[in-house]
């Protein structure tokens, strides 16, 4: 992809796109534009050398892999840099797109060196499965960035360690603080119209002014790389890869594939990763037991009674009999009984 970035370093147009005119507004909507990676690429380069203020700048459905999603926070990096995160976006809509590791570590770092960034939207983003390096770095710059306000991972699987460190960020931090030039504005305004305002209601003022924070969560996860505590990052992948189903682990080759991995582990990630493997062999064969029984059901219609039970259910009721007062008559030992005593 990089190759074809360098190819192309005049793209100024791609899928409708035209990146050299991105300056036009504050606010640069691509959202389902399907630019993919070398677009990215392309945008990347257009961001860093732009100066212009962007308010928010919105990817949704564009196609990015993790290459495409490092490469656009790239660019936008490069120029908070120059400035000092004053030309950044406030908004920065990625969902619907393949973060990965390299995506995710890369907006990690983004949101530790950006300081403008308010709203951060990853809804439907195909973020790492489990609790990884760059989810973890993820959860640590959602607490260190305190203007962030909004993060949604709404319809985004949340592995349960990194959803729950997210929730205590909330806890521990409400509401952002107020920026510093909104109370020097509030200060001049005051001081213009001669107003005096003591330090407990000045407090008082910018505590109410403050903005709360939203987290926007969708399903938390229990990844089997977290349940059975995968410790190294290639262990990890590798678990991960077969729960998705990105690694049949019926396949001949994926099962070479998964022994060849397994060489390199240490041991206890070796016993760790086929504890993981026997327990998706076990899932999926119970997923397929329970189709086919649905599919029989559905084709078949319910499964006929048993000939026994109807029969002991007969023997049953001519065995048993009620008298005229109502009480249940056991014929078949009544008989019995009284040939039984007359012999004796």
């Amino acid at each position: 992809v990089a190759a074809a970035a360098r190819r192309h370093a005049g793209l100024r147009s791609l899928n409708g796109v035209a990146f050299a005119k991105i300056e036009a507004g504050t606010r640069i909507d691509l959202r389902a534009r399907r630019i993919g990676d070398v677009g990215a690429l392309a945008l990347g380069r257009e961001l860093e050398r732009s100066r212009r203020v962007i308010d928010e700048l919105d990817l949704r459905q564009c196609a990015l892999s993790p290459v495409g999603v490092a490469a656009v926070l790239h660019g936008l990096g490069r120029r908070g840099a120059a400035d000092r995160g004053a030309a950044n976006p406030r908004t920065l809509d990625l969902g619907q797109n393949e973060l990965g590791e390299l995506g995710t570590a890369a907006l990690a770092r983004y949101l530790k060196a950006d300081g403008r960034l308010e709203e951060l939207r990853l809804s439907g983003a195909d973020l790492p499965r489990s609790t990884t390096r760059a989810m973890v770095d993820l959860g640590l710059a959602f607490e260190a960035h305190a203007a962030l306000a909004v993060l949604d991972l709404s319809r985004t699987d949340v592995p349960a360690r990194v959803a729950a460190a997210l929730r205590r960020t909330i806890e521990k931090r409400p509401a952002v603080p107020l920026p510093k030039e909104a109370k020097f504005a509030f200060l001049g305004a005051i001081r213009r119209r001669a107003f005096l305002i003591d330090e407990d209601s000045l407090r008082a003022i910018f505590g109410f002014a403050r903005r709360k924070r939203v987290l926007r969560l969708g399903q938390d996860r229990q990844p089997l790389a977290d349940v059975f505590n995968v410790r190294s990052p290639a262990a990890r992948a590798l678990v991960d890869r077969m729960e998705s189903g990105e690694l049949l682990t019926e396949d001949d080759e994926a099962i070479a594939e998964i022994n060849d991995w397994l060489q390199r582990f240490e041991p206890r990630d070796q016993d760790m990763v086929r504890r993981a493997y026997w327990t998706i062999q076990t899932r999926r064969q119970q997923e397929q037991d329970a189709d086919d029984g649905l599919e029989a059901f559905v084709n078949e219609g319910p499964p006929p009674d048993s000939s026994d039970s109807d029969s002991s259910d007969t023997d049953s009721d001519e065995a048993m009999g009620v008298d005229a007062e109502g009480e249940v008559v056991d014929d078949s030992e009544s008989g019995d009984g009284e040939d039984a005593m007359a012999t004796e």
